[in-house]
């Protein structure tokens, strides 16, 4: 019933502005919007000033800014200023900080309890802060611990998107009567773009990658941990994905592919050579 009443409410607001329909828009205007920047509310709607106004644009602005996920409730009404049309983008802020508890139980009977924090659009950028601590009981009787923080901090300049991403982690393994400990840092950078095409009702997004690992043991450790492989890891990236995933306040649906190889070359700095290959399908259904 509330979805029902929310979308009467904006079909109406349309149906009564249609007379600005084929007219150019002079100005976007972004209401509500406690933390979130205005600039990149505007980028990921897509609108632009000078485009023609129609149901369409306004339908699709809506819900671009909805699949960003920061969003509880978005409205975008037309009207008209001496002439001029006015698009006014109206927001409803979520909250953005998670603590998350985990329970997770694998094949080989391995327990892990933990718990997660996930902190979102921290300055406004639709950035995302997040922290794992987490023990983990193996099936052999032995025990792990990992924390893990990393930053992701995305920027958008049309037809670009680029993100960066920095963390560590440091895991605490009781393995075969020995104590070990191991530390990991990474860094990544990433810049994505997409590509229309006459058979996708949305865009394939080609992304580009380059990502840093180093790995330290923190030597001597027994030879009962030797297949851990220390070094550092350097790879060049590429992934394919098709996202027609759309979301709304309580739900999402549609389809999600992706294809991504990542190369790591000693010429590149890597201590080890070696190649990852992942496909990932996804399908929500109302």
């Amino acid at each position: 019933m509330i979805g029902f009443t929310v979308s009467g409410l904006f079909q109406g607001t349309l149906s009564a502005n249609e007379h600005l329909f084929g007219n150019p828009i002079s100005e976007i205007r972004v209401q509500g919007n406690r933390k979130t920047r205005s600039d990149l509310v505007i980028v990921w709607s897509e609108l632009k000033i000078g485009q023609i106004l129609s149901r369409d644009i306004l339908n699709l602005a809506r819900q671009n800014i909805l699949d960003i996920e920061l969003f509880k409730q978005v409205s975008v009404e037309a009207e008209s200023d001496d002439g001029r049309v006015i698009v006014n983008i109206i927001l409803e802020e979520k909250y953005f900080t998670l603590v998350l508890p985990t329970l997770r139980r694998n094949t080989d009977g391995d327990v892990k309890v933990g718990l997660r924090l996930k902190a979102h659009n921290l300055i406004g950028a639709n950035q995302t802060l997040s922290a794992v601590v987490e023990k983990t009981d193996l099936s052999t009787g032995d025990t792990s611990r990992r924390y893990r923080i990393s930053y992701e901090l995305p920027q958008y300049t049309n037809p670009y998107e680029y993100h960066f991403s920095v963390g560590q982690s440091t895991t605490h393994t009781e393995d075969a009567g020995f104590f070990n400990v191991v530390y990991e840092d990474f860094f990544s950078v990433s810049i994505k773009r997409d590509w229309y095409t006459s058979f996708t009702s949305e865009p394939l997004t080609l992304t580009t990658s380059a990502f840093y690992q180093d790995i330290d043991l923190r030597e001597p450790y027994p030879p009962a941990l030797n297949e851990l492989e220390a070094g550092r890891f350097n790879r060049l990236g590429l992934k394919l994905e098709y996202d027609a995933v759309h979301h709304e306040k309580y739900r999402r649906y549609g389809r999600y592919y992706s294809l991504t190889y990542q190369q790591g070359l000693e010429s590149l700095g890597s201590d080890y050579r070696s190649n990852i290959i992942e496909f990932d399908v996804r399908h929500y259904y109302r």
